[in-house]
């Protein structure tokens, strides 16, 4: 259970086929989320992650190049189970820009995704001869962290992969945008970079809230 918990107020029981999980809504002062939060606690695959609780917790779901594998880059016939994803932010105004404001489409959320292939989980992904992959340690779990990216015809996939084994697992959290640096002079300013960053940064405060609970 992480410092968020010192005040609950509100519990709902969910069920979702073989996934059990529930939320806490729950506030914390000290949190760098906002000050009140859900958890998200998931008692299959036995831990918890809070998020801001004006969000919504999901199954994947594919947008423009992010496809629902269990995580970004999974190698061909490394098998794995997408578990739960938390969007943050999503503009989505289809194939055509001119007259939209910018971006014509971005996404930024955050996935938690397991697998049974303990082998290759702290293997670099394809097509990366040097990827920068560092160690983190989060609520006294170490991972492994993976950075990447992936751009083409004004399109563009990027993030963190944060990876551990534990009880014979993969665990992989990822913090990831997606979106179109398209612009033309038909386009109205929209949405600056910088607030899009910020949404992408909360990314990284919700996986910091991440912990396993056996």
């Amino acid at each position: 259970m992480t410092t968020f918990g010192k005040f609950v107020s509100i519990i709902v029981l969910i069920g979702i086929g073989t996934t059990g999980y529930f939320f806490l809504n729950k506030k914390d002062k000290d949190s760098a989320l906002p000050s009140t939060t859900k958890q998200y606690i998931n008692d299959t695959y036995n831990f918890t992650i809070d998020y801001p609780n004006t969000l919504t917790t999901t199954t994947f779901q594919s947008f423009h190049n992010l496809s629902t594998t269990w995580r970004t880059f999974a190698q061909e016939g490394e098998q794995g189970i997408p578990i739960v994803s938390i969007p943050i932010y999503r503009i989505d105004q289809g194939g055509v820009a001119t007259g939209k404001p910018y971006p014509l489409f971005f996404d930024t959320e955050v996935r938690i995704g397991v697998s049974n292939a303990t082998s290759t989980c702290y293997t670099t992904d394809a097509g990366y001869n040097n990827q920068t992959v560092t160690d983190i340690t989060i609520n006294s779990i170490p991972f492994k962290k993976f950075l990447f990216s992936d751009a083409a015809m004004m399109q563009f996939m990027e993030g963190i992969s944060y990876r551990t084994i534990h009880n014979n697992q993969c665990y992989v959290l990822e913090q990831i945008k997606t979106g179109s640096h398209y612009r033309d002079e038909t386009m109205s300013t929209g949405t600056p970079e910088s607030t899009l960053q910020n949404y992408y940064m909360q990314g990284e405060e919700i996986i910091k809230t991440f912990t396993f609970t056996k």
